[in-house]
Parts: structure tokens; sequence; C-alpha cells
């Protein structure tokens, strides 16, 4: 493993690490929290009388918290897959080009060789 992986990894596990949760997980197309429990489902709203309302009101309420409390972490989870996913790919297109760079070098440093040989 080299250096870049190294760090590349010492990153995502701080980033793990900052963010409080699990990463994501992708499958067929669609991205979904691992660590964030259950979506909450909202309540129906009984208007049949007073009490029910109330009851209904309260509901909503729990709901919100819940959905709130579910949103961060879901934003959470997001980002820190978007943080590791950007990581990985400048990671990668650094080392793609430290290698094609490099095998130019070694492209000229022959071409050089055999030109002196020749004179």
């Amino acid at each position: 493993m080299n250096r870049r992986s190294i760090a590349t990894m010492m990153a995502l596990g701080l980033a793990l690490a900052a963010g409080g949760a699990e990463a994501g997980t992708l499958k067929g197309g669609s991205w979904e929290p691992t660590g964030c429990g259950a979506e909450p489902t909202p309540p129906a709203i009984n208007g049949s009388s007073a009490a029910a309302l109330n009851e209904s009101n309260k509901q909503a309420n729990d709901f919100a918290a819940a959905a709130k409390k579910y949103s961060d972490c879901f934003v959470g989870e997001a980002q820190t897959d978007s943080h590791a996913i950007s990581t990985a790919n400048e990671d990668f297109v650094h080392r793609l080009n430290a290698e094609i760079e490099k095998l130019n070098a070694d492209s000229k440093a022959a071409v050089d060789k055999l030109n002196k040989k020749k004179n």
C-alpha cells in the first residue's frame, strides 16, 4: 500500500468518525443511510373530535422531532460518503496522472539513451 492509499484510508476513517455515523449503502441506484434507523412515517390527522385532533397534533409534533433527527443523520451520512467518494476520486486521478507522467519520463529517457548510442 502506497503513502497516498494510507492517507486516503486515514482520511476516510477520520471522516467516518467525525460524521458519527456509518456510511450509507448504494443499491440499485438508490442511496440509503445505514445508521439512522427507519425513516419516520407521518401520522394521519384525525379531526373527528377535539380529543382526536389534539392527539393527532401530538403525534404530528412527535413525527416532526423524529423526522428532524432522521434528516440530520441522513445528511451527515450522505456528506460522509460524498467526502469519501470525492477523496477517492481525487486520489485516483493524482495516482493515474503520476503513473502516466512516469511512463512518459521513462519513455523519454529510453529514447534519449538510444539517441546517445546512435551518435
